[in-house]
């Protein structure tokens, strides 16, 4: 899984899907450090990605339900979320949160003040 790590609100849902992740079957990058072959995804630091364990990639709202299929308690629910009428209003919700994702870490981080 390759996120933002300059972004609270990436950083809290690395946090939580690490306390999920039992069976350590998701290793957390930060997009500026991830390399693949030469490629640096930094420029691509503006979704969550998800690279599967055959080498697949998926990027935002398409990423998160197969994520939440590798934690215990949760595969139900990725499934849900990756059927077709829900992963379109997941889709966009997250587009949303990403788009604003700078600005919703510093309203999360002044309401724990």
């Amino acid at each position: 899984m390759i996120y933002d790590d300059q972004c609270g609100l990436c950083r809290a849902w690395v946090r939580w899907v690490k306390v999920r992740d039992k069976k350590g079957l998701i290793a957390p990058v930060s997009c500026r450090e991830y390399k693949r072959g030469s490629e640096v995804y930094a420029e691509n630091c503006k979704e969550v990605i998800f690279i599967s364990g055959n080498g697949d990639s998926f990027r935002g709202g398409s990423a998160i339900p197969l994520i939440l299929q590798c934690l215990p308690g949760y595969k139900i629910i990725g499934k849900l979320l990756n059927w077709h009428p829900m992963s379109i209003p997941l889709r966009l919700l997250y587009k949303l949160l990403a788009r604003n994702r700078y600005f919703l870490s510093v309203i999360l981080r002044n309401t724990k003040e």
